[in-house]
């Protein structure tokens, strides 16, 4: 009956990668501490909010559906009134474990290491590495919820049925009168075609009627279906991997996902619903959530000193500020419907929370502007440079340490901790905590003091410092490879002095433009510029013009291909040789830096029992 008193509760999962992931993970141990999550009725996912939020809907479906009960000797799942809080508390701390151990596997690299996956990219041309890549997730992460599924999961086989419920019962007509809410999951993407916001459930698929608005936006929107209507069998039971990949494919860094002949005329391409939404409250408003819970760990647009020139280095710094200004608004707005009482109650922390901005004087000011808050620690307790390091800790979906999971899963836990006094119209359990693995950080995350156990607070430092780059952590971290980059580095730049001197002290005559390298260069532009290959390629140029205009765009782009078959067998030999021979490196990366980056930063204990606390050395 809460509900009724209350409004629909919906949790938003913002986009940012695995370090959006890990902060979502600290605070829905919060939200189990204070027993908030049985009430939650809409979860919306972006990007990495999607990557977790889809695991834990598939472990509460796991819950609710294929728990046994003592007196069952079947797996038939928990009635209503047998679910506890402390089914919740396990819940969570098993998907910490479990999501971890998917992500140290680096399925981004994972990607480029499989040689079988890269020739069908090759032939297939449907099939992508963003299709790959949603299918590492359902083999690394997935497939560790133990609900008797496939590895290949599809999104119309995950409605949860609880053994108390009608077999056509929906959720939305009984949660009103359940204790234990059954949420609808919301996976968001973003539709290139028309830039509206695209949504997967575990019913349907499409573009919602309620968040075009029509008053501006005249593009066509692409209506919604539920599965069993699609076209084609593989709409209909689509993969839950691939819809999560959708989500979470970055512009620039994976292919969209296509979605074709599922509308007439249209090539269906969806990106990372964070281009359109990356905190997911579209949803929540569309749902008429009355109490709304966002948890925001995107992207932040960080100061610089001395931004880009030129040409695309403005461009993308542009695309990080509108970006930024989205977020704002959505901020903005939020605040807005909770000050107007459209909101009962609305709970929102980020990464940024409890740091201060700074204001800089011009030169030579003569009134210097009020410095910033001294305090060393934020009003939730996480020293502030922890708090910063982690703000601008890396999106990206390779392994992340224990320490870095951990220190991301403790700021989202501490900082749920301080914003949950805004939910005052639910009975918070307040009394109770759980031992999680992540708060073993406490001490290095709160003071610089020694604790005497646990992770030292330099340690973390060492570890955070790294923690924003995209590739090279480990050498910096481990110190017989830095002092080996070091060393490297020296010959290289002695070797290219050497040559350079050796040469001008052989022939001080020479110039740069002799030598054998330049030569090789110009004589190619030489052979290549010649004025019969410049008029071939105007005459290509002026042919696919006019066959697309003849045959129109999809067949004419299938006749222009047989024109061009000799760049065809040159780019195929090119790719089969990459997916041949391009898989060795991430394996070598795999196998060697990976597994020692994850072994410098390991907390847990090789066991991983539930709820033991373990100290830097691995000890409980």
């Amino acid at each position: 009956m809460q509900t009724l008193a209350s409004g629909k509760v919906g949790l938003a999962l913002s986009g940012g990668g695995f370090r959006a992931s890990f902060y979502h993970l600290g605070v829905l141990a919060r939200l189990a501490e204070l027993d908030m999550l049985r009430h939650l009725e809409v979860l919306s996912c972006v990007s990495g909010g999607s990557i977790v939020g889809a695991h834990y809907y598939l472990e509460l479906r796991r819950l609710m559906q294929f728990t046994r009960r003592p007196a069952e000797p079947t797996e038939s799942g928990l009635r209503d009134d047998e679910i506890s809080q402390q089914d919740y508390l396990d819940l969570v701390d098993k998907l910490i474990n479990d999501f971890l151990d998917g992500v140290q596997k680096n399925l981004r690299m994972r990607v480029l290491a499989n040689p079988w996956a890269n020739l069908k990219m090759l032939f297939l041309p449907t099939y992508s590495r963003t299709e790959y890549l949603g299918e590492l997730y359902e083999k690394h992460l997935y497939s560790r919820v133990d609900d008797a599924g496939q590895q290949r999961r599809s999104l119309d086989e995950l409605f949860i049925q609880p053994p108390d419920e009608a077999d056509d019962f929906r959720p939305g007509n009984v949660n009103w009168r359940r204790c234990h809410k059954i949420p609808q999951l919301v996976l968001n993407a973003t539709t290139l075609n028309t830039g509206h916001l695209w949504q997967f459930t575990v019913s349907w698929m499409g573009e919602s009627p309620n968040i075009v608005n029509r008053e501006f936006d005249k593009n066509p929107r692409l209506r919604r279906l539920y599965y069993q209507e699609a076209p084609e069998p593989r709409y209909r039971h689509l993969r839950l991997g691939h819809a999560v990949a959708a989500s979470s494919c970055v512009p620039g860094l994976f292919e969209p996902i296509e979605l074709p002949r599922l509308y007439e005329q249209n090539n269906i391409r969806l990106v990372d619903g964070g281009v359109y939404d990356n905190l997911g409250v579209a949803a929540l408003t569309e749902q008429d959530c009355a109490v709304m819970i966002v948890s925001d760990a995107s992207g932040q647009l960080n100061p610089d000193d001395d931004p880009a020139g030129g040409i695309l280095g403005p461009v993308l710094r542009s695309m990080s500020v509108m970006m930024g200004r989205i977020r704002g608004s959505e901020y903005e707005d939020l605040h807005a419907r909770k000050s107007s009482v459209q909101l009962k109650g609305m709970t929102y922390v980020h990464l940024t929370q409890g740091l201060d901005g700074k204001e800089v004087d011009w030169k030579g000011s003569g009134v210097p502007a009020e410095p910033a808050t001294a305090a060393p620690v934020t009003g939730y307790g996480v020293r502030r440079d922890v708090q910063q390091r982690l703000a601008m800790m890396r999106t990206d979906l390779d392994s992340f340490t224990d320490v870095e999971a951990f220190a991301l899963m403790n700021s989202g836990y501490h900082a749920m901790s301080r914003a949950a006094g805004s939910l005052k119209s639910f009975p918070l359990i307040r009394d109770v905590t759980r031992p999680w693995s992540f708060r073993q950080l406490d001490g290095a995350m709160q003071s610089t003091a020694p604790t005497g156990n646990g992770l030292s607070a330099a340690a973390l430092d060492r570890h955070l410092g790294v923690s924003h780059m995209k590739f090279f952590k480990v050498w910096h971290l481990h110190g017989a490879l830095a002092a080996l980059a070091v060393t490297l580095a020296v010959l290289l730049l002695g070797g290219v002095g050497y040559w350079v001197i050796n040469g001008l002290l052989n022939n001080p005559q020479m110039s740069l433009m002799e030598t054998a390298s330049v030569q090789a260069l110009l004589g190619w532009l030489h052979r290549s510029l010649t004025l019969g290959n410049l008029a071939g390629g105007v005459m290509m140029l002026l042919a696919g013009y006019l066959v697309l205009a003849l045959f129109g765009q999809r067949f004419g782009k299938r006749i222009m291909q047989f024109f061009k078959l000799r760049s065809i067998l040159r780019r195929a030999a090119i790719g089969v040789g990459i997916g041949l021979i391009g898989w060795i490196i991430p394996t070598l990366h795999l196998l060697l830096f990976d597994r020692l980056f994850l072994r410098l930063g390991r907390l847990r204990s090789p066991d991983r029992r539930a709820g033991v606390m373990t100290s830097a050395d691995g000890t409980p």
